[in-house]
């Protein structure tokens, strides 16, 4: 079983409207009428109103054509589970089914004739990978969903709720195209140590740049990573001189490494600096920068909490919604916590209270 966290605002709030959900699906077996129940009652825990024939077996009222006709046209979704036999009832001259498999697929099929391609409810569900090779011809070249396992499960709920996994961020401003790729002046060397220092920070970019481009994403990358990213904070106080020329540098290993220098001294001056690597940076980078508004928080104090909240809160809007479960997202929330709560500290140390 997965976790499905919760749905988006907009269907969460009081009042809100849940998406409805008809499945349509033939009787095959007994075995598959159930995994046809036990599937709708997962749907239903979850927040969506599903609803399946079997639900009304003993207390219908009405004709089973009308009322079938009732519920497609209600439902914002309709769920067509594919299997062979749904795919040989639909054929002309096919097999009479059970149930209302023939009069459902004549309902569907005219409806999308009638929609000229365009389709945001009708969509094919299988509960075995063979069973893709069922999917009626009206519905396959539109998404279709494997909910036998988890995955699947989750993408299809995404798609009932209206919470995608990726959501496009904030559009930026338009610049000046020669600035884009702008090498910026190289920062002001004072001695042989500050050489030594540039020289070892540019070698740990191109390492963080090396890693990106010959290792595939994974956890043993990662780890590769943040040895780079914990090497340049430990020479975060020696090269916090090269903190602009990293900052405007158009090489990603150099902006990284100006975050992790913030990581450990902030600087009230780069917190929209910060904000603005949630959008187009990699995640690595987003995510210590998310980082790095946290040490904001936590050290800068009350003087600069409009500023660090505005920067936390442009952070999360160029993180686009769809995200909150990454670690970008909890940092940024985090980041917002530790404000409140330094907040709260000055407040208590002022009245002369401990904290």
């Amino acid at each position: 079983m997965i976790d499905i966290h919760g749905m988006s605002d907009a269907v969460a709030a009081a009042g809100a409207h849940r998406p409805r959900v008809f499945i349509s699906y033939s009787h095959d077996s007994l075995n598959h009428m159930e995994r046809v129940v036990a599937f709708s009652n997962r749907l239903r825990a979850n927040g969506i109103e599903s609803v399946v024939d079997r639900y009304f077996e003993d207390t219908l009222d009405m004709r089973w054509t009308d009322w079938m006709n009732q519920e497609i046209e209600a439902a914002d979704f309709v769920l067509v589970v594919a299997t062979p036999g749904y795919a040989q009832r639909l054929k002309p001259g096919g097999q009479m089914s059970q149930g209302g498999t023939n009069f459902e697929g004549v309902i569907i099929t005219q409806v999308l004739y009638q929609s000229l391609g365009f389709n945001k409810k009708f969509f094919a569900v299988y509960f075995e990978d063979g069973d893709r090779l069922s999917i009626p011809v009206y519905l396959a070249g539109f998404a279709n969903y494997a909910v036998y396992d988890d995955e699947g499960y989750r993408k299809l709920y995404r798609r009932l709720t209206n919470q995608p996994a990726i959501v496009p961020p904030v559009i930026g401003e338009i610049t000046n195209p020669d600035l884009i790729y702008a090498q910026p002046p190289p920062p002001p060397v004072s001695s042989p140590r500050d050489t030594t220092v540039k020289d070892r920070i540019e070698e740990l970019a191109e390492a963080y740049q090396h890693l990106r481009k010959s290792m595939l994403p994974s956890n043993a990358r990662t780890r590769k990573m943040e040895i780079v990213a914990a090497k340049m904070r430990a020479l975060a106080c020696d090269a916090y001189f090269m903190l602009e020329y990293l900052a405007k540098n158009p090489q990603p290993g150099c902006r990284l490494a100006a975050v992790s220098l913030l990581e450990i001294r902030p600087n009230p001056e780069y917190l929209e600096w910060l904000s603005e690597r949630l959008a187009p940076e990699k995640p690595f980078v987003g995510y210590h920068a998310a980082l790095a508004l946290i040490a904001a928080a936590r050290v800068l104090g009350l003087s600069y909490k409009a500023r660090i909240d505005s920067a936390i809160e442009r952070a999360q809007r160029l993180l686009g919604s769809g995200l909150e479960n990454t670690d970008r997202a909890r940092a940024l929330t985090t980041a917002s916590h530790e404000l409140h709560d330094a907040e709260s500290i000055e407040t208590e140390l002022s009245s002369g209270k401990r904290p």
